[in-house]
This record gives C-alpha cells, sequence and structure tokens, in this order.
C-alpha cells in the first residue's frame, strides 16, 4: 500500500473512485470542489494502481483545514468491497 497526493492528472480517476464509493458524494468530486473555489489536496491509499481510500483536504481563508462553505461532508472514502458488511464499513 501507499500513501500519496493525486496529481490534478489524476482527478478524473479520483471522480470514477468517488462515483463507486457508497460514501462518495457530489461534495467530493474535484469538479464541485474547483466551482467553489477551494483550495484543495486529495490524499489516497493505492494499492496495486487502484484507489482503496482517499480523504479531501480543503483549506479555509486562515490556511487551516475545514469543510467549506456549501460543502456538506468531506470525511474518508473507502473503495466499495462486495463482500464487505455495512458493520465493518462502520468500524471503518
Amino acid at each position: 500500500m501507499k500513501l500519496n497526493y493525486l496529481q490534478s492528472q489524476e482527478f478524473n480517476n479520483w471522480n470514477d473512485f468517488v462515483d463507486k464509493s457508497p460514501q462518495g458524494s457530489l461534495f467530493c468530486k474535484t469538479w464541485y470542489l474547483k466551482a467553489l473555489g477551494t483550495d484543495f489536496e486529495i490524499l489516497v491509499i493505492e494499492e496495486n494502481m487502484l484507489i482503496k481510500a482517499g480523504i479531501v483536504l480543503a483549506r479555509n481563508f486562515m490556511n487551516s483545514y475545514s469543510n467549506p462553505m456549501f460543502d456538506k461532508y468531506l470525511g474518508v472514502i473507502f473503495a466499495f468491497e462486495p463482500k464487505v458488511t455495512q458493520k465493518i464499513i462502520s468500524k471503518q
């Protein structure tokens, strides 16, 4: 497993990952964050070149991490695993 920040050319991979994730939402899409004018980075855990988990790290006007205005949720997002139950996802 590898922890790294995504580059802007990898944002399409992130948006596809968000679409497939049970926790994914519009609020985590890069095009939505760009439309808000938010300064953000995306930190991911990758395994075999696939995103397994990630989080959007958005900065506010004081340069600290927080949810931007009009963005409801920016928590950790996990990859869809067909054999994982809701109980396991809740523990994650």
